[in-house]
């Protein structure tokens, strides 16, 4: 009877072990609950042009740098370690600069998560605020070359 009541308690363990080894598995890289509820009454981020400005160096910076484990975390500075896991950003490639610019990338300027603008990705997966289009800056030939309208 004690080898019993001994494997039952053995495999009870073990079964509890297991579940929360898999029900763990994942679970770091989602969103707080906080973010969830934020997310969940998330409006749509303003385009102010301090958010804008905020991260148009997706744009304009000679070098990007993202994170190889968590690679919506992008910066333009070299010396930068990832939020997340603390590991030095590396140095995106030239066909990977230009792919992330040429998919008109949106990005939440409160965290400076930046991602491909085909992602399917819609809120910030740090704070839940939604994700907004990153305009790209338009040359000062372009704003000069732009007509006026005159209404009369």
């Amino acid at each position: 009877m004690f080898n019993t009541i001994t494997k039952i308690l053995i495999i009870s363990i073990v079964a509890v072990g297991l579940m929360l080894l898999i029900g763990g598995c994942g679970k770091a890289d989602k969103p707080a609950p906080e973010a969830k509820e934020a997310q969940e009454g998330a409006e749509p981020a303003a385009e102010t042009p301090e958010s804008a400005e905020a991260l148009a160096y997706v744009y304009t910076a000679e070098a990007l740098y993202t994170c190889p484990a968590h690679p919506i975390l992008i910066s333009d500075d070299a010396e930068a370690m990832c939020p997340r896991c603390n590991t030095k950003l590396e140095k995106m490639s030239d066909d990977n600069v230009a792919k992330l610019r040429a998919s008109h990338p949106k990005g939440c300027a409160t965290c400076g998560i930046v991602v491909p603008g085909d992602s399917p990705m819609e809120n910030c997966p740090k704070c839940g605020m939604a994700l907004a289009s990153i305009p790209e800056p338009q040359s000062e030939e372009a704003v000069e070359a732009e007509p006026e309208t005159h209404e009369h």
